[in-house]
C-alpha cells in the first residue's frame, strides 16, 4: 500500500564519488573517502558508508580505485539536506587535491568542483530542487 503521499519521509541513497588524477592511488583515495565520510556523518544524515563490491581481479585496478573513491549516504533526500552535503564536499573540495566529486541521487548525476561559478550554482539550486518534498 502507501501512494505517493508518504514520499516526504522516503529514505534515499545518494552516492558520492571521489573524481582524482591517474597519480592517486587506491590507499590515498580510501584515506581521502575516509575524511569526507567523517565530514559527511556531521550532518543530518542516517549513514555513511562503503559500498561493498567482491573483490576485483588483478588486472581490474579501475573497479578497485573506483570503489575505493565512493561513499553511500543514506538520507531522507530534501533540498535542505541536500544543499548541506554539498556546501560539506565544497569546502572539503577546497583543503583537498580531489578535482571533483559526483554525487548521483536516483540516477541523477550532479558534478560538484571547489571553484565557484554561476553556472555550477545553477546546476546545484536545480539538482537540489529535483529531489525532495516538494511541499
Amino acid at each position: 500500500s502507501g501512494g505517493m503521499g508518504v514520499m516526504a519521509a522516503e529514505s534515499a541513497e545518494l552516492s558520492v564519488e571521489l573524481q582524482v588524477g591517474p597519480d592517486t592511488d587506491a590507499d590515498e583515495l580510501a584515506q581521502l573517502a575516509g575524511r569526507l565520510r567523517a565530514e559527511l556523518l556531521d550532518l543530518d544524515v542516517d549513514a555513511v558508508r562503503r559500498p561493498t563490491r567482491g573483490e576485483a581481479p588483478e588486472d581490474a585496478k579501475g573497479a578497485g580505485l573506483l570503489a575505493a573513491g565512493e561513499l553511500l549516504v543514506g538520507l531522507v533526500a530534501s533540498p535542505e539536506v541536500l544543499a548541506s552535503i554539498i556546501d560539506t564536499v565544497r569546502s572539503w573540495l577546497g583543503r583537498s587535491r580531489v578535482r571533483s566529486v559526483k554525487l548521483t541521487l536516483d540516477g541523477d548525476a550532479l558534478e560538484v568542483s571547489g571553484v565557484s561559478s554561476a553556472e555550477q550554482e545553477r546546476l546545484i539550486n536545480l539538482w537540489t530542487s529535483r529531489h525532495g518534498t516538494d511541499a
